[in-house]
């Protein structure tokens, strides 16, 4: 395992190399920092080199703009073997040959208690490859992402997470995923039949009850569509 001076020395030469054009004195002027004290810290000699701080780590991001805590993480995951790596695209930019797109609902679903729908504050389009569609059997046209709220599937599923819906896949497994209407609300919950043939909801937080639904009020739970994926955000928004 790598130590936090080796990820800092490494994410320093990743930083001259992308963001300063690979010079010293330019990441200088950027940083406002000593392009000698630079130098020391990229140093490989144990005699002249200089260790660089968490608080000087942490005064580095804000001048560059990064995340706090940047310098501190390994970035380098993807030389790992079978890594692939995420390649950004604009909105404008044809699909590739073999690529799909999945269109995101503007609404919120509910991963809690008396959670409601609203809008979604945030435009994503959703890009897969058609051979990951035949690897699971899934047809596009039956797919749609939602945007969940709530903690009552975490950490399974946590809040602000995308799920991936196929709609209209409502025949019942038990303990798979399903997005449901129970009345007014949209949910993302377990499901099991019951041996009465009635229904039992089930969050992942411990701290959630079950839901029993009788056989004679099954009439008031609709499933929308089966859960085949979620991408969970592990970080805040920078902006």
């Amino acid at each position: 395992m790598k130590s936090a001076e080796d990820v800092r020395t490494e994410n320093l030469e990743a930083i001259i190399r992308d963001m300063a054009g690979g010079s010293v004195a330019e990441l200088a002027r950027i940083t406002g920092k000593d392009p000698t004290l630079i130098s020391r810290w990229r140093s490989k000699n144990p005699k002249t080199r200089k260790v660089m701080s968490h608080q000087t780590a942490r005064e580095m991001e804000k001048a560059l703009k990064l995340p706090m805590n940047w310098m501190d993480q390994d970035h380098t995951a993807t030389a790992l073997p079978d890594a692939v790596p995420v390649v950004a695209y604009h909105p404008e930019e044809p699909l590739e040959d073999g690529e799909i797109e999945i269109p995101a609902i503007n609404v919120l679903v509910g991963a809690g208690n008396c959670i409601h729908t609203e809008p979604v504050r945030e435009e994503r389009r959703f890009r897969y490859s058609t051979e990951w569609l035949q690897r699971y059997g899934l047809r596009p046209d039956k797919l749609i992402r939602h945007k969940v709220r709530g903690t009552s599937m975490e950490p399974f599923i946590s809040d602000g997470s995308w799920i991936t819906v196929e709609m209209g896949t409502t025949q019942i497994v038990d303990g798979n995923v399903y997005l449901l209407r129970y009345g007014s609300q949209i949910s993302v919950k377990f499901l099991f039949r019951r041996y009465d043939g009635g229904l039992i909801i089930r969050s992942f937080n411990p701290s959630e009850p079950d839901v029993v639904v009788p056989i004679q009020d099954l009439e008031h739970i609709e499933v929308l569509g089966r859960v085949v994926e979620s991408t969970n955000m592990l970080i805040k928004p920078v902006k």
